[in-house]
């Protein structure tokens, strides 16, 4: 049983409590049973048998890894300036990896893509295990769920890599390891382009002389790494190959899953003949009809506004006397809702970049005092993110691969799966909104309790 507490609070302050349990999730959720290396162990290796099992029910479906092998082994015939232009050119060499074991053959590629992606799930857990601190249990808790929970694309893609590089370079900073965490953003950014966005959160660390140190070198690490692959990069395959990226994403149209084709969606439902969803040039399903490119001018103008206001988020938390690492977590998450949210476009792929910095957010949350009021205030956001961020993964699963058939019109359901889409777009909005207030929170804090809870 939990012990009473008492906060002291000042003339007209509210008192608030956090985490009072309403439920048996949130009595477990609350328990140091959490903290059992063997329950914890149990409960990540069903949740990956589980993910198996899903890709078995889908009778191994190769997803991504399909194109990735009919481009990768035709590399030497049509050179990397020709191949996958879409990508960063150091995914060329990452998705080489698996064709060293493959002998040719596309579903010994596919297996050893797979085992790839899980090797790689199962080092990230065990440093969250290892360096997560007070509150690792709920840190691999949330990991435990959310893959499975975002289903086969976690591992028949290659963005579980980019996720956990952000959370890696999280473990790194607490670890006061700043050149390491900045090299892992910067690995990021050369395979994937927008971590290059999360390089400010970590500017980070306790006393100001550690902040001042932190900055410096992870600024080091940053552009030692990125400016090392990105020269790599331009002497492997030429310049219009290293930009090709930036040119591809501009010239993309609106994607039936991102939340700007919501209203389009529900049009289609409505006056099906005044809609056309297709496959693009960009091997991606896009919409159009009417108001089809007023809504794709609003998410460029959305971006923007939003990728400005997470730099001034970023300019105003640096003026501060402190930057705590939880508040670098909660930067973090802010760019890679923003981009979600704004975007003209959305892959189901994307939600997995939320997992690495949540995930190890918990471990930045273990540095808090325990049972200080700010401590309790940083572990409520975080879980109630949590919660919406795994709920939007099972949506989000739901829609691709369960029901895209249906979303794209090649199935009956159309109107069901249309319905999860709006929804699964409102809480991701919901969700964006929630990180801003915990910014905002922390940015612009109101007077608070001075008193403190004794420590469990």
């Amino acid at each position: 049983m939990s012990e009473k507490r008492t906060v002291v609070t000042p003339p007209g302050a509210t008192e608030r409590r956090f985490f009072t349990p309403s439920s048996p999730w949130r009595s477990w959720w609350d328990s140091e049973r959490l903290n059992d290396p063997r329950l914890m162990l149990r409960v990540w290796v069903i949740s990956r048998v589980v993910l198996f099992l899903e890709w078995a029910a889908m009778l191994f479906t190769l997803g991504d890894t399909r194109y990735y092998y009919e481009n990768i082994s035709t590399m030497d015939l049509y050179g990397p300036e020709a191949t996958m232009i879409e990508y960063p050119t150091p995914v060329l060499w990452l998705l080489k990896l698996p064709d060293l074991f493959s002998f040719g053959h596309r579903w010994a590629y596919v297996a050893a893509f797979f085992l790839l992606m899980f090797l790689v799930d199962a080092l990230f857990s065990w440093t969250l295990w290892r360096e997560g601190g007070r509150l690792r249990g709920k840190a691999i808790a949330f990991w435990s769920a959310f893959v499975p929970l975002v289903g086969t694309t976690a591992y028949l893609r290659y963005d579980i890599l980019t996720a956990v590089l952000a959370g890696w370079a999280l473990l790194l900073l607490r670890k006061h390891r700043p050149t390491a965490a900045g090299a892992m953003v910067g690995i990021g950014a050369a395979l994937k382009l927008w971590p290059a966005l999360l390089w400010p959160a970590l500017f980070a660390g306790t006393p100001r002389e550690v902040n001042r140190r932190n900055r410096r070198w992870t600024t080091i690490g940053f552009w030692g790494a990125g400016c090392g692959l990105a020269l790599a990069s331009l002497l492997w395959a030429g310049w219009d190959r290293l930009v090709s990226p930036l040119g591809w994403q501009g010239h993309r149209g609106l994607q039936i899953e991102s939340v700007w084709a919501s209203i389009p969606m529900i049009g289609r439902l409505v006056d099906p003949h005044s809609y056309w969803v297709a496959v693009s040039d960009f091997n991606a399903w896009e919409i159009s009809g009417p108001g089809t490119d007023a809504f794709q001018q609003a998410s460029t103008v959305a971006t923007a506004i939003g990728l400005l206001g997470a730099v001034a988020a970023y300019v105003v938390w640096v003026r501060r006397p402190e930057q705590r690492l939880i508040e670098g977590a909660a930067l973090m998450l802010l760019v890679v809702y923003v981009m979600i949210v704004t975007n003209k476009t959305f892959s189901p792929q994307y939600i997995i970049w939320v997992g690495g910095p949540l995930a190890a957010g918990w471990a930045m949350a273990s540095e808090g005092v325990r049972g200080s009021h700010q401590a309790r205030c940083d572990e409520h956001h975080l879980a109630e993110i949590s919660e919406w961020t795994l709920l939007v993964s099972l949506l989000t699963q739901v829609i691709y691969p369960i029901g895209y058939a249906s979303l794209v019109g090649h199935r009956p359901g159309m109107i069901a799966a249309t319905g999860v889409l709006v929804a699964r777009n409102l809480l991701l909005c919901w969700t964006l909104y929630v990180v801003c207030a915990w910014i905002w929170s922390f940015l612009f804090p109101r007077d608070e309790p001075q008193g403190l809870d004794p420590a469990s």
